[in-house]
């Protein structure tokens, strides 16, 4: 069985759909680990959440929490939350457009089903292996449960440090603007800027190859030997 972690998706869901055909994606031989980040800044988070609550059908997927998806989360409890959530370069206001909003008040979060907010508030703070740790954004030296929500969410790769248990990192959030993974050997960060002009990525943890779409349609895939 094939374990792939995917990056930040950020609402672009033909992308995702793309990415998933391009790796020959099979739900009964394939675990699918998704790093969070999955609305906000593309025109069709909807869709995409819509496509993950399919896919969490399956128990062996996994799927983490990212700050974007808990700013929403935040959003919907709290004003200050929602118009920091609508602020420059967030994304917000994408995602409510994805479900038909034309005005932005905090009574239009009304608009998103409440299956999707149950999903978001099912994701994890993180996923541990026997020779792997998935996060968000990062994680202290601390035992993953250990770590508070704002640790595994925020920072960003260039704080991450070698982990005590001898684990590999896995981890997006920091946004790679060259479309390639950056590896620390301790840590791995696969957001490769999807959300701009980049690839959303799917990393095969046993084999180290890595697959790509992007927004143009195009596929790729290489070896993380090769960097």
């Amino acid at each position: 069985m094939r374990t792939l972690a995917i990056g930040d998706i950020h609402g672009f869901s033909s992308t995702l759909e793309n990415l998933l055909d391009f790796i020959a994606f099979d739900s009964d031989n394939d675990r699918l680990i998704f790093l969070g980040d999955y609305i906000d800044r593309g025109p069709n988070s909807r869709q995409v959440i819509e496509k993950l609550v399919e896919l969490s059908a399956n128990p062996k997927h996994i799927f983490l929490r990212g700050n974007h998806d808990e700013w929403l989360l935040e959003a919907y409890k709290d004003n200050s939350w929602f118009k920091s959530w609508l602020g420059w370069g967030v994304g917000g206001k994408e995602t409510l457009r994805s479900y038909g909003a034309a005005s932005f008040s905090p009574a239009i979060l009304s608009l998103i089903p409440q299956s999707h907010f149950d999903f978001l508030e099912s994701t994890r703070l993180f996923f541990e292996t026997d020779d792997y740790i998935f996060v968000h954004a990062s994680i202290s030296w601390k035992p993953p449960e250990e770590n508070s929500a704002d640790e595994l969410l925020w920072p960003t790769f260039e704080q991450l440090r070698p982990h005590p248990s001898g684990k590999t990192v896995i981890c997006g959030h920091s946004s790679q603007s060259l479309g390639i993974p950056a590896n620390k050997d301790y840590g791995i960060c696969i957001d490769t800027f999807c959300s701009g002009e980049g690839w959303l990525s799917a990393f095969d943890v046993e084999s180290f190859d890595v697959f790509q779409a992007n927004k143009q349609g195009e596929t790729r895939q290489f070896n993380m030997s090769e960097f």
